[in-house]
């Protein structure tokens, strides 16, 4: 393709018209409230508000491309959209400021523009990938923070797999990505200092834009983002996105060009399948024996106990996620012979009252599913049932073939889409026999220091659980072979030495693998990096009181605590060194 400036491309060239309607625009004519009923009860007299770009708002022409474009009306702006665009300011400014961030649930977000004033990169470009898992939207951002470029009218490199779109104060250039490294030089002139390059496409294909040396924005999912080579060649660092919540969903929903389901219907949707964003769009317009339907036909039952420990060896080196109620086991690493499987809270609850009351007065002591309920949330009480049951069930394969063989179900034919179950709440364990275990304890269940062994072939893993009635409970964890067997005393000197320390960790470069433990109103996040010591973060005011801890996903970058959707003015790195 010849370099075709929109000037003279054909009439409804897309990029023309997002340049047309959106350079110089003011953000009250680009995004409008939509509501959101809490439930579909009529008696419901509560209701959320929602910011949605262009949602069939005050201009018509945006909005009439995005439906055309993205076959959504509008995007929903999330809280966790204005924050990663914050961080990413942040770090393109190299202003590191009050690093206090806060998590909104609520809707509507506050709508701000950083691109009104110019963001420069005075210390040589830097760039950011933003990962999360496929469906969390993080197309949907990256073209939110085009259009609000240039709405300040800041020049931009737009992306993606099939195009390559400067826009600039004289339009929308478009170059064809296989032409890029040769024409993009040509175009420096046009390109100050400020530029930034929206990268919506894979590495081979965005790298010829790597050669303007200017802000590099890349979205891509977790799996992908530790292979882009481009990150260890220049100053960059990670963002995580994370998965939509119900009531974001449901705010979406109404977004949609089609007609929408209930929200039952999304709550079913969510409930087996997990926060997909895409699907849950797709779903969503479903009648509910047509989802009933479509949801069948990707699920086969797993009746025997080679099929799930077969499941289980796939799963090998996969993570262990609860979402809603659903306990997934996956194999990130595989897209296309993946199998997840799917086991459900209150099923498990149900087959353990009815046929395992011995094994329910053993080492595993539970509550009752709906006092779990009522103490925490869903999938905090789902987690709880979910490790305890399991603990059990690892050392009876008879309880497990009799009495859970058919709360198992395998997900097939999910292609290049099974890592979207992937959302890192839970340590997964393989014990001797390649059970997959959960083994994350609360405080409910075992009174001494529990370690676990190998994990396929990245050395050997701990999780100590350290008791204490004046504290509270604390987890470590440590992933290499040097440090094997350790005991309780080690164990809490470690941790001590630990939050006693100051030291700020290493780069996103390292960043392999992110977890997060939940256990009620404990979280604790562990990092695994290949071959360097595991990280372990602790709330910043935490020294010997393990109280209240209150951890989420964060990142690294060189002296400076990052966001992946967590709090850094509570959060801080901390080095486990036995």
């Amino acid at each position: 393709m010849r370099v075709t400036a929109t000037s003279s491309a054909p009439t409804g060239n897309l990029f023309e018209n997002l340049w047309t309607h959106t350079w110089g625009k003011p953000l009250d004519t680009l995004f409008a409230t939509i509501p959101i009923p809490r439930s579909d009860s009529a008696t419901d007299e509560d209701a959320a508000e929602a910011k949605c770009l262009v949602c069939g708002g005050t201009d018509g022409p945006l909005s009439e491309l995005l439906l055309e474009w993205l076959e959504v009306k509008g995007i929903l702006v999330r809280a966790e959209h204005t924050e990663v665009i914050r961080c990413i300011v942040e770090r393109a400014t190299g202003y590191h400021g009050d690093q206090v961030t806060k998590y909104f649930d609520s809707l509507p977000v506050e709508i701000d523009n950083p691109f009104v004033d110019e963001v420069y990169s005075p210390s040589g470009y830097r760039g950011v990938a933003v990962i999360g898992p496929t469906g969390s939207g993080k197309s949907l951002f990256l073209l939110l923070v085009l259009i609000l470029r240039l709405s300040a009218k800041q020049p931009t490199v737009y992306q993606t797999a099939h195009d390559l779109v400067l826009f600039t104060d004289h339009g929308a250039i478009v170059i064809s990505p296989s032409q890029g490294a040769a024409v993009l030089p040509t175009w420096l002139g046009r390109l100050p200092s400020s530029a930034w390059c929206l990268v919506d496409a894979p590495l081979e294909t965005g790298a010829p834009i790597f050669a303007l040396r200017r802000m590099v924005v890349q979205v891509a999912p977790p799996q992908r983002g530790k292979f882009m080579k481009w990150m260890e060649d220049i100053k960059s660092s990670q963002c995580y996105m994370r998965q939509w919540n119900l009531m974001e969903l449901l705010a979406g929903r109404n977004m949609h060009p089609h007609d929408v389901g209930t929200t039952a219907q999304i709550e079913a949707f969510v409930a087996r399948c997990g926060p997909r964003t895409r699907d849950a769009y797709r779903y969503s317009q479903e009648s509910e024996g047509q989802l009933s339907r479509r949801v069948r036909s990707h699920v086969a039952s797993i009746p025997t106990i080679d099929d799930f420990k077969h499941a289980a060896r796939q799963a090998m080196k996969g993570d262990v996620s609860v979402v809603h109620e659903h306990l997934f086991l996956v194999n990130p690493g595989r897209t296309r012979d993946a199998i997840s499987v799917s086991l459900t809270a209150s099923h498990v609850w149900e087959e353990w009252t009815t046929h395992s009351s011995e094994l329910a007065r053993s080492n595993a002591r539970l509550h009752s599913y709906d006092h779990l309920r009522r103490e925490s949330t869903t999938a905090a009480a789902a987690a709880s049932i979910l490790r305890s049951v399991l603990h059990t069930a690892m050392h009876n394969q008879s309880f497990f073939s009799t009495h859970l063989g058919g709360a198992f179900k395998r997900l097939e034919e999910i292609s290049d889409t099974s890592e979207d179950l992937v959302t890192y709440d839970l340590l997964p364990h393989h014990s001797e026999n390649n059970w997959p275990v959960a083994l994350a304890y609360s405080h409910q269940t075992f009174d001494k220091v529990a370690t676990l062994s190998t994990i396929g072939n990245s050395g050997n893993t701990v999780v100590a659980y350290i008791p204490n009635s004046q504290s509270g409970d604390a987890f470590c964890v440590h992933t290499t072979s040097n440090w094997s067997n350790p005991d309780e005393h080690s164990v809490k000197t470690t941790i001590f030495q630990a939050v006693e320390s100051d030291c700020h960790m290493v780069d996103t470069r390292l960043l392999h693998e992110a977890s997060r433990l939940q256990l009620g109103n404990l979280r604790i996040v562990f990092v695994v990096v290949p071959g360097t010591t595991p990280r372990i973060l602790f709330p910043k005011s935490v020294r010997n009181d393990f109280t209240d801890l209150e951890v989420c996903y964060s990142t690294f970058e060189a002296g400076h605590l990052g966001h992946l959707g967590g709090n850094p003015a509570v959060i801080r790195y901390v080095r486990i060194v036995p």
